[in-house]
């Protein structure tokens, strides 16, 4: 994410690459930084993907999962079959320089022969791994510095040849401590935290400080669990002088490494050389969320497991023996399985075949194009290589999906089947098993989301496997990314996230951190509750101010051409998005607690909290799946409650550039709400997806802190298209405090809308008229004065006072809506005092062209900055009218498409500019969509010269124009022709409707 001078004025920082953390130093920033976002008048941006709201791996909470285990969808923030990167060079793309890690010679090593004319590795062959050619990909005159290695940096590799590092694999089990804490008692252990990133057998022993501590060429690469990515970091990078070579011949060039000159050279189409040295750059890093990325270099079963052991999937451990279903902590895993996947081909999981240990089975927690899967024993224990065994696989078709009743409850499960390789008997040789699926004859690259490797070696049998690998490519079928739930009515925005308080620094799931008697006196203290020691981090009780919602927009870049991001939002006045329930019985709920569940806590009678239905049972408590949603009204006594998910967004819709300009989208949310939440959606193809940088959006107070409830009378009228008066009344209910509003806008059905007069407190009001310019006869005085009443850039330069008023029916390029604008001196506490009932009345004219048309409105005040709107509230907003609502009915409704005219007829296309295309405008009534709309033009022999290709036209008043030339773009002789207007609808009546009309020169 690239800092927004002009959206924010946090000291730019960053966010970690793996699942970062905001302990107590980023809450310091993050109070100090967001005073600078808000203006004086309250109004603010919140940035997700920055130091305030860092990407994050780790769930708020496991328990709050809606989905099932192998795609999760986290309540309160958490992701799915997502990686976070860097873009370690601030160039705007993400391992575009990748650091080759070849295994040339296919024995589970990377490099372990350097050419120096000795077998190394001991496997017979010489110089067989040599140091791999890089490409600088993005031209920019440096080699590796996006490596795929989190954190990137160079990759020497007569420096990384390190013959200690296998003694390191083979001394270290897989496991890694899951706290700062238990890894300082741990001395000889393997430190916690994401592990041996940079697979030189060394763990955490690279703090995040921007410095190469290690000397192996990378930088941070075995961060523990860093806060952020520093604003800048100075890091070693072999550079070439880029004046001499263009962009195209830069990224053409191969550069090799030379171990006397201690460089990369490139021999150049010329004949010459170019070298590159190394030297110390200065770069800015950004850190992007996007689905994860398979390629070549990048073992699937070591991101999973490396996933789980960093607990980012909780106790649902994906790599298991026993079958479909293991539900381990890290720390009680059985310690052989990470041996065949940490990397090292000289440690192995040692198995004697039995009923109760038959295979290994890894679940990818998404669903991934798979290239090659490899495993095979130690190197000199070829025997112990499985012979005899089948590979099963669940991908994506419908047979590979279960759905079952158990319990009262619908849930679906993974049907393992399928062969992803056929029964293997006796195949002893070789040993290494390596099944490629590249079309041939395992056919091409499968969706896989389950492997399930079952042995049949006879009972009593050893084998083992070292290492078992699944590389594939390009991004997952599908990915999802929620946020945390953003709570922007306190002083500072906030988000719901816990921290384990032994170290600040590491996320932690909500139900980690619980009530317990710790001091076994038999109650439960104030201090011991999960509620009270959760406050101190995130307080559900803080006292905050409801606002309105602005625009968002976010930065991104796509890879391919198809890839898509669906960006959903939601808001309430409640943390808590769903009432929480207990299970009495099969289908049987209660939102009460009636027996206590530690100590003396909860009180029975009292209602299940988020706190108490954690501390359920998993079959005590009510699937979340099935919880009742928390609406917007008081549902079963509990205040507050949450919007369902919007309509997605596209990615383009709200795409702004890297410095966060742009227009974004509007928020169609309900005003006077604190809570906030955002869902990305990931629609990916094989080779295209979705990065994001950030996304941020607009807030401000309550322009009317009590809202503005509106009604619309009549709600009936008798005819579809035909123009019909209605009177629009609206109550503001203001604070002493609110700066108040002089913008209406109402969303009218058609351009033709006219305003008649507006009342405040039952005076009229004068319109404001824009001057005429001088010398114009009155045709053009009336074209002149009509344009206007369709400008907005007029009504926007109006400048009403006392009781005056501009108006102007506009479309809003910003929505697609035709709005009905209303520009007043700013209407304020002292215009409508609490208590006396005053109200707005605009009294309008305009045709509908739908059943049921609502018109919806908004209040704003132009001189704010930032331009945050308020919706309006349907309701009593007066007692004279009867309808408490805003939409209108309409009583008959017959006709699909109405031509109204055709002018002019007969035209002359000679191209004098008089006349010169003949204009169709017509209605469309009773469609709910876009429907296609063609005009066909034809001789009177019947034949079709010209058809005005389809336009997408909604319910409405549109138009159609031709030019007078045929298809082939010649004018057409001068004649009668017939026309034939018609519809795509699903509607059959009136569908079609046919004339003539007259061409002459």
């Amino acid at each position: 994410m690239r800092y927004a001078v002009e959206k924010t004025c946090f000291p730019r920082r960053g966010a970690s690459c793996s699942f970062r953390s905001f302990g107590v130093i980023g809450c310091a920033l993050l109070a100090l930084g967001l005073e600078a976002v808000l203006n004086p008048a309250g109004a603010g941006t919140w940035r997700v993907g920055d130091q305030g709201q860092p990407w994050q791996l780790y769930p708020v909470s496991f328990v709050l999962d809606a989905g099932e285990i192998f795609k999760p969808d986290y309540l309160w923030g958490g992701t799915s079959s997502v990686e976070i990167v860097v873009d370690d060079d601030g160039d705007g793309k993400v391992d575009e320089d990748p650091v080759d890690r070849v295994d040339d010679d296919r024995d589970g090593l990377i490099n372990e022969d350097p050419k120096n004319g000795i077998d190394d590795d001991k496997d017979g062959k010489t110089d067989e791994d040599g140091p791999d050619p890089q490409v600088d990909n993005d031209g920019d005159g440096m080699l590796n510095e996006d490596g795929l290695t989190t954190g990137g940096g160079i990759y020497n590799p007569v420096l990384r040849y390190d013959p200690e590092m296998r003694k390191s694999y083979a001394a270290s089990p897989y496991f890694r401590d899951t706290t700062a804490v238990a890894a300082a008692a741990n001395p000889k252990g393997n430190g916690y935290g994401w592990g041996d990133d940079d697979y030189d057998g060394k763990f955490n022993e690279d703090p995040f400080d921007g410095k190469d501590n290690d000397q192996d060429g990378l930088i941070d690469e075995d961060g523990a669990a860093p806060a952020s990515v520093p604003a800048r970091w100075d890091r070693a990078v072999f550079a070439y002088d880029t004046t001499q070579v263009e962009l195209v011949e830069r990224q053409a060039l191969v550069f090799q490494w030379d171990p006397v000159d201690r460089t990369y050279v490139a021999e150049r189409a010329d004949g010459g050389s170019i070298r590159a040295q190394l030297s110390q750059k200065s770069f800015r890093p950004s850190d992007w969320v996007r689905p994860v990325r398979l390629d070549s270099t990048r073992n699937l079963i070591r991101i999973v497991d490396d996933r789980f052991l960093a607990g980012i999937y909780g106790s649902n451990d994906p790599l298991y023996t026993v079958r479909y279903g293991g539900d381990l902590d890290p720390a009680s895993r059985e310690v052989s399985v990470g041996l065949s996947t940490d990397g090292s081909i000289f440690t192995a999981r040692l198995v004697q075949s039995s009923t109760g240990s038959s295979g290994f089975t890894a679940e990818f927690r998404g669903l991934y194009f798979l290239d090659m899967l490899r495993f095979r024993p130690q190197p000199g224990f070829d025997d112990y290589s499985p012979s005899s065994f089948s590979i099963y696989y669940t991908g994506d078709k419908p047979s590979h999906y279960q759905q079952r009743v158990a319990g009262g409850e619908l849930s679906t499960r993974l049907v393992v089947s399928d062969f992803l390789i056929p029964s293997q008997v006796d195949q002893e040789r070789p040993a290494v098993k390596e099944y490629r699926f590249d079309g041939g004859d395992l056919g091409p690259p499968k969706l896989v989301q389950l492997v399930d490797l079952r042995s049949a070696q006879p009972n009593g049998d050893w084998w083992q496997l070292a290492e078992i690998e699944a590389y594939g490519h390009g991004y997952p079928k599908q990915a999802s990314y929620v946020t945390e739930i953003i709570d922007v009515g306190t002083p500072s925005p906030r988000f719901r996230r816990y921290f384990d308080p032994a170290d600040p620094t590491r996320p932690v799931s909500f139900e980690s951190i619980q009530t317990l008697d710790a001091n076994k006196s038999g109650k439960i203290d104030l201090d011991e509750l999960s509620s009270t020691k959760l406050a101190r981090q995130f307080d559900p009780a803080a006292p905050g101010q409801p606002v309105t919602w602005g625009r968002a927009r976010w930065y991104g870049k796509r890879e391919g051409r198809e890839g898509n991001v669906l960006v959903r939002v939601r808001t309430g006045n409640s943390l808590d998005t769903h009432i929480y329930q207990r299970k009495l019985g099969q289908g049987v709920f209660s939102s009460f607690i009636e027996r206590t569940i530690e100590a003396d806590w909860p009180q029975p009678g009292s209602r299940v909290d988020a706190y108490s239905y954690v501390r359920l049972q998993p079959n005590e408590r009510a699937r979340p799946s099935t919880l009742p949603y928390n609406t917007l009204s008081d549902r079963d006594g509990i205040p507050g409650g949450w919007t369902t998910w919007s309509a997605p967004f596209n990615f383009e819709d709200g795409l702004v550039d890297s410095l966060g300009k742009g227009d974004g989208v509007m928020l169609a949310l309900p005003p006077l709400t604190r809570y906030i939440q955002f869902r990305f959606d990931f629609e990916n193809t094989e080779d295209s997806g979705v990065s994001l940088d950030f996304l941020e959006f607009d807030f401000s107070p309550p322009i009317v802190t009590r809202g503005v409830t509106v009604e619309i009378f009549p709600d009936t009228t008798e005819k579809l298209g035909q123009s019909a008066s209605f009177q629009y009344v609206l109550k503001p209910d203001f604070e002493s405090s609110d700066l108040g509003f002089n913008r209406i806008d109402i969303a009218v059905p058609s351009p033709e809308a006219i305003v008649d007069t507006l009342l405040v407190d039952d005076l009229a009001w004068t319109p404001l008229l824009p001057s005429v310019p001088a010398g114009l006869g009155e045709v053009a005085q009336r074209s002149f004065l009509d344009s206007l009443r369709h400008s907005r850039t007029w009504l926007e330069s109006a400048q009403p006072t006392g009781s005056t008023f501009a108006s102007a029916v506009y479309l809003d390029s910003t929505t697609g809506l035709t709005k009905m604008g209303i520009k007043t001196r700013a209407l304020k506490t002292a215009d409508f005092p609490r208590g006396q009932g005053k109200e707005i009345q605009v009294n309008f004219r305009t045709p509908v062209f739908t059943l049921l048309t609502e018109f919806q409105s908004w209040v704003w005040n132009d001189t704010q900055r930032g331009g945050t709107i308020q919706p309006t509230s349907p309701g009593n907003s007066t007692d004279r009218l009867p309808s408490d609502q805003i939409k209108v009915t309409v009583l008959q409704a017959e006709k699909t498409l109405a031509l109204r005219q055709v002018v002019p007829n007969p035209f002359t296309p000679n191209g004098d500019g008089v006349n010169d295309e003949a204009v169709f405008s017509f209605s469309l009534f009773l469609v709910t969509d876009q429907v296609g709309v063609e005009v066909s033009i034809c001789d009177l022999s019947g034949r079709v010269v010209r058809k005005v290709r389809p336009l997408l036209s909604d319910a409405g008043m549109h138009q159609a124009r031709w030019d007078g030339r045929d298809e082939g773009g010649s004018l057409v002789p001068p004649g009668l022709y017939v026309y034939r207007l018609s519809a795509k609808s699903d509607n059959a009546k009136s569908k079609a409707v046919m004339g003539t009309i007259g061409v002459s020169y």
